[in-house]
Parts: C-alpha cells; structure tokens; sequence
C-alpha cells in the first residue's frame, strides 16, 4: 500500500485530490491535506531548528530580559493556544467515546500541534532569561503557521456557509478562536522586548537600534528609517550618528581575530618545532632524546592569514553563500511562471480557470519580494563580513609593524606596511561582497543555458561558443590589469617611502635651526 493510500486510511478521506485543487473553478485542499502537510511543515521547522536555537541561547552574553507587554502577552497568547489545542484533542476522544467515526489525524493534529507550542513557550522564557530581545526562529514558526492555515480557515468558512447542518459547530468555533490568536502571535513576534538588565557589552551613549531591533525590523531595515528621515529633513551631522553594534567594534573584532590567531600560530609552531628522535648509543643500552639544534636547520616558514580567516569569519560567510544560492535559485523562477503565465493568456480555448492567471501573478510578485529581501540580506552580511575582516587584518598588520625586527625592518618599507593596512585591507573588504561569484556565476551561465535549450534547442550553442572564445580575451585583460596593478603598487610604495625621507630630513632639518 503506496503512502497516499495510508494517509487516506489515517485521515479518512483522500490526501491529495487533483481536479479539487487545480482543474476547477473554484480551488481548494482536500482536509486530509490541510491537517497534516499543512500543519506539519511549520511543526517540523520548530522541532529540525530547536538544536541550533539551544545554541544561540547558549552563546548569548546578555541576561534578563525585564517583563514588558510583549513577552507578557506572548506567554499568556501561547497558553491560550495549548487550551484551545487541548481542548480540540479531548473534544475528539469525547466523540469516540460517544460512537463517532474519529481517524488518527483528529488525535494526532491537535496532539502534534500542541508540544510544538509548548516547546515555543519554553523557548519565549529562556530567551527572556538569556536576554534574547526578537528571535528569528520563533518569527519564521509562527509565519509560517499562519500561512499554512489560512487554506484551512478558508475551508470552514466555506463549509459553514454551503452546509451549515452538517459541519461541526465545535470544531468550527475552536478554529475561528485559534487562528486570530496565532496571527496576534506573528504581530507579537515583530515586536522586540525591553533591553536586557545585564549587558555583557556596553551599547554606548548613542546605541545602534540594530541591536535592539526585532526580527522583522532587521530584515525589512526599518530600524534605519530614523536615520534616512533625519537625513531627509536636514543635513547628518557626527552626533546624529549611532555607536558600532559591539560585534562590530574594533575591540570585539581584534580580540576574537586574535584568539583564532593564537590557535593557528600554536598549532604551526608544533609541526614546525624541532623534532626529536631516539639516538641509540654504541657503549649502552639505553635511548636518549635529543633535538636537532643546528642553525642550519632551521627554515623560516611564512605564516597565512587564511586559515584565521576561515576560522573566524567562515560559519558567517558561509551563510551569505546559502542566501546568495537561495537569491540565484529564485532569479529563474519568474522566467518558468512567466512561460506558464504567456501558455495561459494564449489559451485560446478558455480551458483553464481564470484564477490561475492570478495564481501566476501572485507567485511572480513574492518571488521577487523574496529576491529583494534575500539580496539585501546577503549584501549586509557579506559587507559586514567584509569590514571585519578589514579591522582583523589592519590590527594585525599594525602589530606586526610594532615588533618587526630592524634586519625586516630593511626589507619592508614604511610605504609597503602603510598599503597593507589601506589598500590591501580595504581589497578584502571589496572582495568578500563578490567573492561568491566564483561559483554563483557558472551555476547562473548553467542554468541559463538549460533553460534557452528547452525553448531555442540547438541555437544556443552558438552563444556559448562566444562565451567560451572570449574566456582568453577575458584573461588575458585580467592579467593585464594585475600586473598594472603591481606596478601601480610599487609606484605607491615609493612615493609613501619619498614623502618619508622627506619628512624626516624637514625634521632633522629644523631640529639643527633650533639648536644653532
């Protein structure tokens, strides 16, 4: 027996009906969907992502988050939504008991539904207890929950208006109760709570209201808004400006840079140590240990970034990867609806129901909404990454200069070390943005490609064959532009290390007037 079958048995009715949902008129899901696909995604999403939410918690440095009318009000609605869940579960077991006809999704539905709010509300009172002022994860949950039982909400609205006798009046109460509380739950969940009353970082006199800002605010940047009125209405001044969010401070930055430093540089120095071995001798039977300490074996070996890099800033780069995957995935979404959305409108024939026009629209509209609030995320992460990686490496470089011995000393100019931390520094923070590009860009010239086969077949090729000839014109320009650039470099270098001697011959200069 197929699992279609078996969710037939479990649900009492088909799972899945093809000319109720799409060749009719007048569209709808089956119930059997509704109470379990339909309710299991958002219950799913709680229950996989509980784990990386202990950890967040875990990570937090803030504690106590004050009783405000937000986390009030969320604890009391979640309480009402575990009754009203209770209360449809034991109204089920009442109906079996009185004869009725009950399949496993009346049990399981408000079972399910129940533990993942109750697991919801112990998250709610830990985030209040580690300072957690807007969580994402119970934002997304409660979307999603909503989105999913509008199509429900829907059907008992339909049912009680066709055939008032025969719909269940309790089941259609409890429901017309449930569903606005949840939808006050999304509201609550675009609220931040009260700032915690233990600070593990101080927020400064003009504190960023990025981090006090909720979920929703982040992602639609609306706790900016302040800042581009003000600048509407007048001109910005330095005091209109907010303090660095403490993850992004210089002090925070360098210290988590120079930790992973640190582990880098004692693991290289345990591969790198002299070794030892055992040297048996001739006039005894036991081994010594020695070490090679012969100057002559020693290497200077030169020390990466990179590996700091990665262990620093790579879990956050990696999901600026994932954003800028789901961002590409989706740019080919309009193009297959657009192709669907023009197969409609020449459909001379009037076959399909005028609501898949509106279907195809609707889809083409929130892929693009959710393109603009992809990007603008990945943007912010990747920019963010960027500037952090430009203060680790300027705080290394300038330490580096501090202690560098007078034999390096000669080797490396004052002008090269000053190009380190400006030019070079600056280039890892303008790489980062596109340094995706590197497999963002096949996968895109990829999926182009397949989709212009299905509609032109062959003739396609001819354009990649352009694409592939001009992959030399193209490196050879780069190339070009690279050595162009070393040479622009060393130009640079001299002119810093010129404008130095000349500064300190003004200096020796005008310390020999003063003495005569």
């Amino acid at each position: 027996m197929s699992e279609e079958y078996l969710l037939d048995d479990f649900c009492g009715g088909p799972f899945w009906d093809y000319n109720l949902t799409w060749n009719t008129t007048f569209p709808d899901f089956t119930p059997c969907f509704e109470r379990t696909v339909l309710l299991w995604v958002p219950c799913a999403y709680l229950w996989v992502f509980a784990a990386l939410e202990v950890g967040y918690l875990k990570r937090s440095l803030d504690r106590l988050v004050p009783w405000s009318w937000v986390n009030i009000s969320k604890m009391i609605v979640s309480l009402l939504v575990l009754v009203l869940v209770a209360i449809d579960f034991f109204y089920a077991v009442q109906r079996s008991s009185s004869g009725e006809e009950v399949f496993g999704v009346d049990y399981a539905a408000p079972a399910i539904l129940f533990f993942t709010v109750f697991l919801q509300l112990i998250f709610v009172f830990f985030e209040k207890k580690r300072g957690i002022q807007s969580s994402g994860y119970l934002f997304l949950f409660w979307l999603m929950l909503v989105l999913c039982s509008i199509p429900e909400y829907r059907t008992w609205f339909i049912n009680i208006s066709d055939d008032p006798d025969s719909t269940d009046t309790v089941g259609f109460v409890l429901y017309m109760i449930y569903f606005p509380l949840i939808v006050v739950m999304l509201v609550l969940n675009c609220f931040a709570d009260a700032t915690p009353e233990y600070v593990h970082f101080s927020r400064g006199e003009r504190p960023c209201p990025e981090t006090s800002a909720s979920y929703f605010s982040r992602i639609m940047f609306a706790w900016l808004d302040p800042l581009i009125w003000r600048g509407y209405r007048q001109p910005l001044e330095q005091k209109n400006l907010w303090n660095l969010s403490y993850e992004n401070a210089s002090h925070y930055v360098v210290s988590v840079w120079d930790n992973h430093y640190k582990k880098y540089m004692a693991k290289n120095e345990k591969k790198t140590s002299t070794n030892t071995w055992a040297d048996q001798t001739n006039n005894a039977n036991h081994i010594e240990m020695s070490e090679k300490t012969e100057n002559t074996s020693k290497k200077k070996v030169k020390i990466s970034i990179l590996p700091t890099m990665l262990r620093t800033y790579g879990p956050a780069f990696s999901f600026g990867a994932f954003l800028k995957l789901i961002y590409d995935l989706l740019q080919f979404v309009s193009p297959l609806i657009l192709s669907s959305l023009i197969s409609f409108t020449e459909n001379v024939n009037g076959n399909e129901p005028e609501w898949h026009g509106y279907f195809y629209a609707s889809i083409m509209f929130a892929s693009a909404q959710l393109q603009s609030f992809i990007l603008g995320q990945y943007f912010m992460k990747m920019f963010l990454v960027g500037l952090r990686i430009r203060t680790g490496v300027i705080s290394a470089v300038y330490r580096k200069a501090l202690k560098i011995s007078n034999s390096a000393r000669k080797e490396s100019t004052v002008g090269e070390i000053v190009n380190l931390m400006s030019v070079d520094a600056q280039r890892f923070m303008d790489l980062t943005t596109y340094l995706n590009m590197i497999w963002s860009a096949p996968l895109q010239i990829a999926l182009c490609l397949v989709l212009l086969f299905r509609q032109l077949g062959p003739s396609v090729l001819a354009g990649l064959g352009v694409l592939i000839v001009l992959i030399p014109v193209n490196g050879f320009i780069a190339n070009k532009t690279k050595i162009l650039q070393i040479s622009q470099m060393k130009c640079k270098d001299k002119r810093v290390k010129l404008m130095n001697e000349i500064l300190n011959g003004i200096k020796v200069k005008s310390c020999c007037i003063i003495m005569n």
